[in-house]
């Protein structure tokens, strides 16, 4: 039977196949599922659940930038710093909801009784007391009760009573977590004696690279067992091998003859001016008027123009390194003369200059989308560079520090050609050449480092056989010398220290030192970097009759701080762990 007649035979299965098709498409679309489908993640991100949206993350996001706005005075963040704000309020809101989930199983609450305390109590809350509180520091109740009562002040005291509730839980939750963090007069009494006691030890030491590598042999089963047991050592986050090509955003020569045109358009209007310091200000100058007179030294040699021509004059534009000056000649007095500065950094022009980087940005991207990147790379001039990214760590070898070409390399796929990325100084695109994901790097990729400790290991092994067998009843004096060594002295070693004088970082042969009997020889004890054979030669104990209870309770303090932030940030690792974080900003926000 041919093609056509099979064709026409199940001509009717065929067409109930399309019937019965086209009506379970037609049921889904009342069901508005392609619209949910097509919309993709409808938040930011989940956290158990529970969803970050754009506008409450966009809400904080703008508060950040326009406190930076008006604390530099107008200016602008960076592209780089918009990305730092941009993860800071991610994290801000990813920590808010874990805590918020623990407050709530932990039964942590605060009542409306709590809030008018805090808001109108005998002691209000510094929210609140920084608005109402006289010079003398007392409050201003009559204001304070005024202001709550307006009607017009509604919305703001929701807005307070909310922050005060929440900055109340948090002081419960913080006060709950120290509750069990207790600090005894025993650990007091212990940091106190580390803190003070003393001693001063000689030392005879064996480094572990004295023994020679050829009596070392290192085989593949044992850096293999090394790195099983050692994983830790070795684990590595996503990291991203990718190679770019860049087109700067510096400003050109014809960026520099724009503002040196620009300046010498407005030297006639700086002349005529009547007020120097109006004049700059309207002009965007970077410098003003000077009070002091200045000699042809101090100006420098580029700006000797200003004492050949009359107060009241300007000279032409000059350029000093990146920047275009113009002075104004006021006053003059003796070899020196007052100057009002007119001075503009030179800057890329954003349609000329960078409009046209990014166009050709643009080009190679799709050019070399066609072709390849070697190809248009070449075809264009431009040098490749290679770079290696990890995840969670804005700075990118080849690069530098940017987070914003981090979050494109999250978002790219090996061997895809991506859209121009820009930065602050230039625009990249790049070629990501393999990724690797998180996890503990292979054998070929750390040989040499693993290689390396299992060698430091055998060595150390070997350096103690060999000590352990030898005689050191005669005294350490008699030992160092049958081993051809020299002493070395410790003085006013402290136990709360890890650094042994003229050997580094030595904890064990300090912890030794406070417990090997005085002008006793000790045994061989194993050092990070060498063996050490020692004698304590004095040691002072502290004096636990000083200790009053004022320092006392002042220690019991540090030490209940560090033990408190410690505890915190294991805790929250912890939680955070053991969150469902969900993060679909690289969806929302592409």
């Amino acid at each position: 039977m041919g093609l056509m007649e099979r064709l026409r035979a199940s001509t009717k299965y065929i067409f109930w196949l399309l019937l019965i098709s086209f009506g379970v498409l037609w049921g889904l679309s009342d069901t508005r599922m392609f619209d949910a489908l097509m919309a993709g993640p409808r938040s930011l991100g989940e956290v158990d659940g529970q969803a970050i949206s754009y506008e409450e993350y966009n809400a904080r996001l703008q508060n950040y930038l326009e406190r930076y706005r008006m604390e530099s005075g107008g200016e602008q963040p960076s592209l780089e710093l918009r990305a730092f704000y941009e993860d800071m309020v991610w994290d801000e809101l990813v920590m808010e909801r874990i805590l918020d989930r623990e407050m709530d199983r932990l039964g942590i609450t605060v009542t409306d009784a709590e809030i008018q305390e805090l808001a109108v109590g005998e002691n209000p809350h510094p929210l609140v007391a920084q608005y109402f509180t006289r010079e003398d520091g007392t409050i201003d109740r009559a204001a304070l009760a005024a202001a709550v009562s307006a009607p017009e002040n509604a919305e703001i005291w929701i807005g307070i009573e909310a922050q005060l509730r929440e900055v109340r839980r948090r002081e419960k939750l913080n006060a709950f977590l120290e509750a069990g963090l207790t600090v005894t007069d025993e650990e007091v009494r212990q940091e106190f004696r580390k803190e003070n006691s003393t001693a001063t030890v000689r030392f005879v030491r064996f480094p572990y690279a004295e023994v020679d590598d050829a009596t070392i042999t290192v085989t593949d089963a044992e850096l293999n067992t090394y790195l099983k047991n050692n994983a830790e050592r070795f684990e590595q986050p996503k990291t991203w091998n990718f190679r770019f090509v860049s087109f700067s955003k510096a400003p050109t020569a014809d960026d520099v003859r724009r503002t040196l045109v620009d300046m010498s358009d407005l030297r006639a209007d700086f002349a005529a001016a009547e007020n120097d310091s109006a004049f700059l200000a309207q002009n965007a100058s970077e410098t003003g008027v000077s009070a002091a007179f200045q000699t042809a030294t101090e100006l420098g040699p580029e700006l000797a123009e200003v004492f050949s021509i009359a107060n009241g004059q300007t000279t032409e534009p000059v350029l000093i390194g990146n920047q275009v000056v113009v002075l104004k000649r006021l006053a003059s007095r003796g070899n020196a003369v007052r100057v009002a500065r007119f001075t503009r950094t030179v800057e890329a022009d954003a349609f000329e200059t960078v409009g046209r980087q990014a166009a050709a940005a643009d080009d190679f991207a799709a050019f070399a989308d066609d072709s390849s990147f070697e190809e248009e790379a070449q075809r264009s001039g431009l040098t490749i560079g290679e770079g290696t990214a990890s995840a969670e760590n804005p700075l990118i070898t080849g690069v530098g520090q940017s987070r914003v070409l981090l979050k494109a390399l999250e978002r790219a796929k090996v061997g895809q050609i991506s859209d121009p990325v820009e930065l602050d100084d230039r625009f990249i695109v790049f070629e990501v050449t393999s990724i690797r994901e998180k996890g503990t790097r292979p054998l070929e990729d750390v040989r040499p480092q693993v290689e390396a400790l299992v060698r430091q290991e055998k060595k150390r092994e070997a350096t103690l056989a060999r000590l352990n067998g030898l005689d050191r009843s005669a005294g350490l004096d008699a030992f160092a010398a049958a081993q051809n060594r020299t002493i070395g002295v410790a003085e006013d070693l402290r136990a709360n220290t890890t650094v042994l004088p003229g050997a580094g970082v030595e904890p064990a042969v300090v912890g030794a030192a406070f417990a090997v009997a005085p002008n006793t020889v000790s045994g061989v004890i194993a050092g990070e970097n060498a063996a050490f054979v020692i004698e304590v030669v004095n040691r002072t104990e502290a004096d636990l009759s000083t200790l009053d209870a004022g320092r006392m309770e002042q220690m019991r303090m540090r030490l209940q701080q560090a033990k408190a932030q410690q505890y915190r940030q294991v805790w929250i690792e912890r939680l955070k762990e053991s969150a469902d974080i969900r993060d679909y900003r690289s969806l929302v926000l592409r």
